[in-house]
């Protein structure tokens, strides 16, 4: 707001300027202006204590005017300010901390004893939504890698929502198969890794899976197993050494075909060659994974069992036999 201040009455004024010791240049009394002082602000926190005109200015009839104004003003306390600030932050802290998502997870720590090939082993952790927005969570590939997982690993589920209060059961299956079995069997790979959970909007979590494997022969290369007397499970992890020495290395011989595949063939031989639908009805999966279980032990098929699975896993040891013989033959151009 602009106020003025008036100086003294103009009856008061012009007495007082003819009363006073006053010689002007011009010869001529004063005008009878009424000099004012403006101020800027608001009025109830200014107080007028001073006005006075500058007599001993003589250029001019026209007499300046000065006030003195005692003013309230706002001072900052610096150290109540800092306190003020730093609680609005923690204020805005909370509340985007309530709308951001939060879970749980029961457990980061899987291990897995004798992982066998075709066969299941499945560990288990509960994820858990302790915020209070619907939470987005999926398992995420490391640095430089393509996938989320191995291919030994299945993970069910690999993605989900949750919403807030709700849980959910997450397996972490190890099972290798066609794809993983042959480096496991060389020791080019390992049950190990480490899954990332990654949380939308939210933070990520680190799982880790370790175990021992124990070989296969149905993904070991012919030209290994021949080196191979001893069943399989008994060689330790990684290449198979092998000798082209016409006596026995080490007290280990060469030999003519793979015994494996010589008990599945025998044992077809003596019990399937009159079962007319041989190699055209399916054998059960649990049966043709028992009799691999049980090849890789050095034990005999046992008397009995179900003709089509022997069938089916003699189909299966050749045809992953051929699909190494391609892998390797494309290594090869490469």
């Amino acid at each position: 707001s602009l106020s003025l201040s008036p100086s003294l009455p103009l009856s008061s004024f012009l007495s007082v300027m003819q009363s006073i010791s006053f010689i002007s240049p011009c010869s001529r009394v004063p005008a009878p202006n009424i000099p004012r002082t403006a101020q800027k602000g608001e009025v109830s926190l200014t107080t007028q204590e001073a006005y006075e005109s500058v007599f001993e200015c003589r250029i001019s009839d026209h007499k300046p005017v000065r006030a003195r104004y005692r003013v309230k003003t706002k001072v900052v306390e610096a150290a109540k300010q800092k306190e003020v600030y730093q609680s609005i932050v923690r204020q805005l802290d909370i509340i985007e901390n309530k709308s951001l998502p939060d879970i749980t997870i029961t457990n980061n720590t899987f291990t897995y004893e004798n992982v066998r090939y075709w066969k299941p082993q499945t560990r288990t952790f509960v994820v858990e939504n302790v915020g209070q927005v619907p939470a987005k969570f999926r398992f995420i590939p490391k640095l430089e890698e393509q996938e989320a997982h191995k291919t030994w690993l299945w993970i069910d589920p690999l993605m989900g929502i949750l919403m807030p209060g709700k849980k959910l059961t997450v397996n972490l299956t190890v099972m290798p198969d066609h794809r993983s079995a042959g480096k496991l069997n060389l020791g080019e790979d390992k049950i190990e890794d480490i899954l990332i959970l990654h949380l939308e909007n939210g933070k990520d979590y680190f799982l880790s899976l370790s175990g021992t494997y124990l070989r296969t022969s149905l993904c070991t290369p012919l030209d290994d197993l021949v080196y191979m007397p001893q069943p399989v499970r008994s060689y330790p992890i990684g290449p198979v050494r092998k000798t082209e020495r016409s006596g026995p290395p080490d007290g280990e011989h060469r030999l003519y075909i793979p015994k494996e595949l010589w008990s599945l063939v025998d044992f077809l031989y003596r019990h399937g060659m009159d079962e007319p639908s041989l190699f055209m009805q399916v054998g059960s999966r649990k049966v043709v994974s028992s009799i691999i279980d049980r090849l890789d032990s050095g034990l005999a098929v046992p008397e009995g069992i179900d003709i089509h699975s022997v069938a089916e896993a003699l189909v299966g040891f050749q045809l992953l036999q051929e699909k190494h013989r391609g892998n390797a033959h494309t290594h090869a151009r490469t």
